[in-house]
């Protein structure tokens, strides 16, 4: 399985809460992130996992994905 996240950069504006689930906001380094209660975070797992692959500055650029992996097309075909 390969999961896919995407690194923005702020550069002005407002967070807008839109779903009922979500109850408060900030803005935080990604150093505090790793540091907060599992109870604090939506899927906890999953966002350490993204804030520690940043913090060691464990990512690839998008052109990376540019050609399909070899022997792709064979293995969708026996599914």
């Amino acid at each position: 399985m390969i999961l896919f996240h995407f690194v923005g950069e702020i550069i002005g504006g407002a967070v807008c809460l839109e779903e009922d689930g979500i109850i408060d906001s900030a803005w935080i380094e990604v150093s505090d992130l790793v540091k907060l209660n599992d109870e604090e975070l939506r899927n906890p797992q999953v966002m350490k996992k993204i804030a520690k692959a940043l913090m060691d500055k464990s990512f690839h650029p998008m052109n990376v994905f540019r050609h399909p992996i070899k022997g792709g097309e064979k293995n969708r075909s026996h599914k």
